[in-house]
């Protein structure tokens, strides 16, 4: 009997370590959407200060590219065989729900006005702090904080200068994560 208990634990374990490689492997998609809102953000802030008619062309184009990679890459991702886990299910659901949080902040821009990218760092914080604690990857639950403090903090700026610190929340909390996954996913595979 013991020995079945060591078995369903060990069982239990290697589950939840697939799920957590799964998840990890190569931090593509922290890379991936931390560059694109860096570089949309930044187009936005330069445009900002020039004549041209919409400043906001980089998020037009990169949002919807963005998704669609992403869309591609996970369906490549869910072909390959693995054991589906409880923590599949939370991950699926956490990142579904700020999906959803996200698309109506962006839909409410007209009324949040100024509050509305404060409001985006502080939720792009969350889910990514869910995720490093079913990872227990330090660099993401701190780079949630990070986001958070400074979706706070940018409440007192303008605009333009929420753009830049959208920038650092990024960084801290996709850009430098997603860097150290890949560089750990790459040494797992040596």
């Amino acid at each position: 009997m013991e020995n079945q208990v060591t078995n369903n634990i060990a069982f239990i374990e290697e589950m939840i370590n697939k799920t957590k490689q799964k998840y990890s492997d190569s931090g593509f998609l922290f890379l991936l959407w931390g560059y694109f809102v860096v570089i949309a953000a930044l187009l936005n802030y330069f445009l900002l200060n020039t004549s041209f008619a919409y400043p906001f062309i980089g998020w037009a184009v990169l949002m919807p590219l963005g998704g669609i990679i992403s869309m591609i890459y996970s369906s490549k991702e869910n072909k390959k065989p693995y054991v589906k886990t409880y923590t599949d299910d939370v991950m699926k659901y956490t990142w579904l729900a700020f999906g959803m949080l996200l698309a109506v902040l962006l839909l409410s821009m007209g009324k949040l006005g100024l509050n509305t990218y404060p409001l985006v760092m502080v939720a792009y914080g969350v889910p990514t702090f869910i995720t490093g604690g079913v990872l227990k990857f330090k660099p993401l639950i701190y780079g949630a904080i990070g986001s958070i403090v400074i979706g706070v903090v940018s409440y007192n700026y303008t605009f333009d200068v929420q753009l830049l610190l959208l920038c650092a929340s990024i960084l801290v909390s996709y850009l430098i994560p997603g860097h150290l996954l890949s560089i750990q996913h790459k040494k797992n595979k040596n």
